[in-house]
């Protein structure tokens, strides 16, 4: 299978055990994976495409226009081949975007389709929660209660047994599954597949502070007196005070942190990196740095 249909299939979450070591193998190449990395930036893409929409082409084929002007001999043959890459691109995004029009996205807020495995959620205590039949979503209430998302609308039964008092949860999408959880400040997260979350179920202290693997949307629910913090499983930390931003941190990958909106800083051990809208940060495999400020 071509490695195009495998990253395909890997968008989509439907890859088999063989056709993810035919990806693997792949990736064992620095180059490959560098590659890949960039494809599989879902937001990156979104934000791109955005961007074409707003782009003025008419004014910028007049100004391509003047400037060829008396040397369009000498230029004409890289002008072609110019006009024909830009035609490539523009129906690959555009063929890209169909598809994933039909595909499952973390960046739309939808209903999971009930019946799959979309989650469980892990207690402090160890009991397992499936996350797959009647509910959508979880919330978790400022006293500590974990309450079921049903059809996209938060409710609350009067019946204790649908409440459980736990310190903290943590959600877990297997492959091809995803999930929306709203922590206990109103802070929603999404949660891609092959992703994890673990939260208090009652912030307490000078922080709001969570611990995320995989990829995962915040949208931060704003407290100047409480910063929210994520930790990238020991990679870095990333803190804002109300923001969206996404964050992709899978063992294999480069992690990174893409922010939409806001502002945030990245920490680790050497450096602290503020970014601004449209910008990213990305962690190489082996630790020793961070890439700063690439513009999306």
């Amino acid at each position: 299978m071509g490695v195009e249909k495998l990253i395909f299939k890997y968008l989509q979450g439907k890859l088999s055990r063989e056709e993810q070591k035919e990806l693997d193998e792949w990736l064992k190449d620095e180059k490959n994976k560098k590659t890949f990395s960039r494809l599989v930036d879902k937001h990156r893409i979104m934000m791109k495409m955005e961007r074409m929409e707003e782009y003025d082409w008419q004014k910028s084929w007049k100004q391509v226009e003047y400037k060829l002007h008396g040397k369009r001999k000498i230029y004409r043959g890289y002008w072609m081949v110019a006009a024909s890459l830009l035609g490539i691109v523009i129906f690959a995004m555009w063929k890209f975007t169909k598809e994933e029009e039909n595909t499952s996205s973390m960046f739309v807020m939808q209903s999971i389709e009930p019946g799959r495995v979309n989650a469980e959620l892990v207690l402090s205590d160890g009991r397992v929660m499936t996350l797959n039949k009647d509910s959508t979503n979880l919330f978790v209430s400022e006293n500590g209660n974990l309450l079921e998302n049903r059809e996209g609308v938060l409710f609350s039964s009067t019946d204790s047994g649908n409440m459980q008092k736990v310190d903290y949860g943590e959600i877990r999408t297997p492959r091809g599954g995803e999930y929306q959880v709203v922590l206990p400040d109103g802070t929603i997260v999404w949660l891609n597949s092959e992703s994890k979350l673990r939260f208090p179920t009652i912030f307490e202290g000078k922080e709001r502070k969570v611990v995320a693997s995989g990829e995962l949307y915040f949208q931060v629910a704003r407290d100047s007196l409480l910063p929210f913090r994520v930790e990238i499983e020991g990679l870095y930390e990333v803190e804002v005070l109300g923001t969206e931003f996404n964050v992709r941190a899978y063992p294999s990958l480069p992690s990174a942190t893409t922010l939409v909106k806001g502002s945030v800083m990245i920490r680790d051990a050497d450096q602290n990196i503020q970014l601004k809208p449209g910008e990213q940060v990305i962690k190489e495999l082996d630790g020793k740095g961070m890439i700063n400020g690439r513009s999306m």
